[in-house]
């Protein structure tokens, strides 16, 4: 009986913990400031971010370059015809950005290590980014 008591309460304790790091994650992300997306084994410097809205939307934006220098503006990507949820989530150990699930594999408050299939992303706060109009 002493070992079930145990466990019941190592079970709680984990689910609590679980809950409370998704509800720090969420309140991480939205916040009025950009993530940068930076894939790793890229070619490419950092040239697009995520505004993350505590509404649960989600927006994907390209940075404006002036003579080949990346400024610290964005503008919103259009998506065209193409069908892609403006959305976001945390659940459990995992985060739905515009349709894709992706693993978080660790975060801080400026840092989020983002695991899909092969890829390996990082998304890192940026509050210096501006975009042309605010999304409300």
């Amino acid at each position: 009986m002493k070992i079930r008591s145990y466990f019941i309460i190592a079970i709680s304790t984990c689910s609590i913990a679980a809950c409370s790091q998704s509800g720090s994650l969420r309140s991480s992300l939205s916040d009025d400031c950009f993530w940068d997306i930076y894939e790793k084994g890229s070619p490419h410097p950092v040239n697009s971010c995520y505004q993350f809205l505590t509404d649960g939307k989600c927006f994907f934006y390209y940075y404006n370059f002036r003579n080949d220098t990346r400024t610290d503006s964005v503008f919103k990507y259009s998506d065209g015809d193409v069908v892609v949820s403006d959305k976001w989530n945390v659940y459990k150990d995992s985060i739905g950005i515009r349709d894709i699930n992706y693993k978080v594999e660790k975060y801080n408050s400026d840092s989020l290590f983002l695991s899909f299939k092969e890829r390996q992303i990082v998304l890192i706060k940026n509050c210096a980014t501006r975009s042309s109009h605010k999304i409300k």
